[in-house]
């Protein structure tokens, strides 16, 4: 009897052994998750408050709140799942029901989990299907952010992810008439659905020779989208190299509220890229209206060189240049043109 109960106890102990090794192996995982329960009920099921979700990291786990999360006061429970996918946490916090009834009313809930062998020290947060940016424990180990604004407690632990896709550059030159002067403009397409914003700079100076062209976004904390272009090469200020440049600003998760456009002329050499020049090109609001086109005219960055007694400025200008037509590669359009989409003053326009 006593060698079954020992057989038995050395079972047990190694089926713990063999669960908790499993637990190491599989990767990230939720566990330890309740809630608060009803805090203060209300009869709307339209008035809601602001969620706030913050993280702690613990060694390889993470512990998260999830503070004032709404949700139907006839729930018996809040599921939260999370799935991992290249540096991508992806969580789903859900209500929970006995049977199919539903309450006329919901309720602020206080939701705690864990992310067990959460490691790495960035990931890319998406809560409920809602994309908050990118999070980093590198320099503290807890985080926090109002999902419903995107405010932050620690403004350093979150990063908004924008980044720049479909950039393309079209060469003008050609097409230039000698003595003819094209101004440098901006036209910006807001699809409010998407997060996506697009931007098509029409006339844009480049260096004369040049081996780099790039560009860079990036959202800060107070809602300014920062555009580069960036180049390698000497100054514009002699060149006659013309050129449309198109791009697409993606993954733009909150409301912009301004917007600023700058030309680097970098040296690229052995210890990296060193910037030669800065030039802020544009600085104002971005207030979007739905679906909203804006037309910004810039100047000429051989312009802003002769007006500028450092390489660090912010020129502003918002006289409009009229008549010009131009196809969405860019070219001024002469003539009569055909049926179709162009461009003027920054606005898509129909020809019929």
């Amino acid at each position: 009897m006593k060698r079954v109960i020992f057989l038995l106890m050395i079972a047990m102990m190694t089926t713990r052994f063999s669960a908790f090794a499993q637990n190491e192996e599989a990767g990230l995982y939720v566990g330890d998750v309740s809630n608060s329960g009803c805090k203060s009920q209300t009869r709307s099921t339209s008035v809601r408050g602001n969620t706030i979700l913050k993280l702690t990291r613990d060694g390889d786990n993470i512990f998260g709140e999830l503070t004032d999360f709404y949700a139907n006061c006839a729930i018996s429970g809040i599921s939260v799942e999370c799935k991992e996918d290249d540096h991508t946490l992806n969580i789903m916090a859900e209500e929970q029901f006995e049977g199919f009834e539903r309450a006329e009313c919901i309720c602020p809930y206080n939701v705690s989990f864990t992310l067990f062998n959460a490691k790495e020290e960035q990931y890319t947060l998406i809560v409920n299907n809602k994309n908050l940016g990118n999070v980093s424990f590198e320099t503290h180990s807890v985080v926090e952010i109002d999902i419903t604004t995107l405010e932050q407690a620690y403004e350093e632990g979150f990063e908004y992810p924008v980044k720049i896709r479909n950039f393309n550059f079209y060469e003008l030159t050609q097409w230039i008439k000698p003595g003819e002067v094209r101004k440098p403009e901006l036209a910006a397409f807001h699809y409010a659905n998407y997060g996506t914003e697009e931007f098509l700079y029409l006339n844009y100076r480049l260096p004369k020779e040049f081996t780099y062209l790039d560009s860079q976004a990036k959202l800060d904390a107070d809602s300014t989208l920062v555009l580069e272009i960036i180049t390698d090469g000497s100054s514009v200020e002699e060149s006659e190299r013309i050129a449309s440049l198109t791009m697409e600003v993606v993954n733009v998760v909150k409301p912009l509220k301004h917007l600023r456009l700058i030309h680097k002329v970098v040296a690229i050499g052995e210890n990296g890229m060193m910037d030669k020049e800065v030039i802020t090109l544009y600085e104002g609001d971005l207030n979007w209206v739905y679906d909203q086109v804006k037309a910004i005219e810039l100047k000429d960055l051989s312009e802003c060189r002769k007006n500028t007694s450092s390489n660090v400025q912010s020129i502003i200008s918002n006289s409009p240049n009229e008549g010009s037509l131009y196809d969405f590669t860019g070219r001024q359009i002469i003539g009569q043109p055909q049926r179709g989409m162009y461009i003027r003053n920054g606005r898509k326009i129909v020809i019929k």
